[in-house]
């Protein structure tokens, strides 16, 4: 039985500053995980609102081990990510991305992250995460225009089933002593067989 026993909080607030492509127009909401960020400094408000959202994670699932990420670089997402999955080896990871305080997320499934300075935003590709938490995973994207990166998760998905199949028929083809000419006939076991029989001819 799978368990979600982890979860990644990935927090892209920078509070003080609204993203470029962001307009707010009054009235609007202030309040994230249950806190006005306006209340409090900057890092303290940032601390808060990590704190309410873990609470909120803990009480509907009280063994689950939280990783708090706060307004992280892209190598700091990586190394939580690949940390995570080393750990919980085959249960299910649940990585909650907070993004309000980026750009929306791109046309090619990139989210955003910030530098080492918070100078600039970093895309973040969809298919990277994918490839840095492995399966099986839950994600929950807490941004403006989730559907566009929604969207393109299933596309991602379908590439990396293509990646681990041509894998596979390439460890095949070397058991078999075959050496595929093309990709066509690596992803082909009908095509990995017929090189055999030729071979042996």
């Amino acid at each position: 039985m799978i368990k979600t026993l982890t979860v990644a909080l990935v927090i892209c607030l920078n509070v003080d500053i609204d993203p470029p492509d962001v307009q707010k127009i009054p009235p609007f909401s202030r309040v994230e995980a249950w806190f006005d960020p306006t209340d409090a400094s900057s890092y303290r408000a940032l601390e808060t609102i990590g704190k309410n959202l873990q609470a909120q994670y803990e009480r509907w699932q009280p063994r689950a081990r939280c990783k708090q990420c706060l307004d992280p670089t892209l190598d700091d997402v990586k190394k939580l990510c690949t940390s995570l999955r080393r750990n919980a080896k085959d249960d299910r990871i649940l990585f909650h991305y907070n993004g309000h305080g980026v750009p929306r997320p791109t046309e090619n499934g990139e989210i955003w992250v910030f530098n080492k300075t918070f100078t600039k935003y970093i895309p973040l590709s969809l298919y990277d995460l994918q490839r840095w938490l492995g399966g099986p995973s839950v994600y929950v994207l807490d941004c403006q225009n989730a559907g566009r990166v929604i969207k393109l998760y299933d596309i991602f998905c379908q590439r990396r089933k293509a990646e681990f199949s041509a894998a596979s028929c390439f460890v095949f083809a070397r058991y078999m002593n075959v050496n595929p000419r093309d990709l066509t006939t690596l992803m082909s076991p009908m095509g990995l067989l017929k090189a055999r029989l030729r071979q042996r001819m």
